[in-house]
């Protein structure tokens, strides 16, 4: 999710019961990401909040402190805002919700932009630029010793860089611009740059 305080409404995560799901979206305008986990049964009608990120650590405290209980989500409206509910157990918790005004993307648009990436079959014919800083937030998408491997592709080197992890985890990565309007290497130079490293040399000698 987005770290700039300015940006309030992408300032946290965006969660959505439809359809037999809960889905968690978050985005800082470079990086989306969606996360989903089947429900035992569905909500009587379809809900969605924003929970802002202050609002978060109250949640992450409550969902660790009962990891090896089963978590029960919900949504509910006072008089005046709407409220996350969480059980587990005898124990439960109410958080309030963001009350500013939301973006379209919070509106159904997530869904648009996703389909709309993955639909795109891989096609890399020229090089892709991406930022290292946003690649790594991805490690932590899988878990266990070696976790479960990332599918990734794009449709093109302006396209975003789609990056699946399982079958309930979709992220996208937006490119850095380049081609004249960007930083980034070519093939050419960076096959310059190596010449002398990568050029015909006798094998190397096999370690004792």
């Amino acid at each position: 999710m987005s770290e700039d305080k300015t940006l309030p409404a992408l300032n946290g995560i965006f969660f959505e019961a439809r359809g037999g799901y809960l889905y968690a979206v978050a985005t800082n305008c470079y990086t989306l990401a969606v996360t989903r986990r089947e429900l035992e049964s569905g909500p009587d009608e379809a809900w969605s909040v924003f929970v802002p990120a202050d609002t978060l650590k109250s949640v992450r405290a409550f969902t660790k402190l009962n990891r090896r209980t089963a978590l029960y989500l919900g949504c509910r409206r006072d008089m005046y805002d709407d409220l996350v509910t969480l059980r587990a157990g005898h124990q439960s918790l109410e958080v309030p919700t963001f009350d500013g005004e939301l973006p379209k993307l919070w509106a159904g648009d997530w869904r648009g932009i996703v389909a709309d990436a993955v639909a795109g079959d891989p096609d890399l014919r020229r090089e892709m630029h991406l930022s290292p800083g946003l690649l790594a937030r991805w490690g932590t998408v899988s878990s266990g010793a070696q976790g479960e491997p990332l599918t990734v592709w794009s449709s093109g080197p302006r396209r975003p860089l789609v990056i699946a992890c399982g079958p309930d985890f979709l992220g996208l990565q937006m490119p850095i611009s380049v081609h004249g309007d960007g930083p980034g290497e070519t093939p050419a130079s960076i096959r310059e740059q190596w010449a002398d490293s990568l050029g015909n040399h006798p094998p190397a000698a096999k370690a004792a």
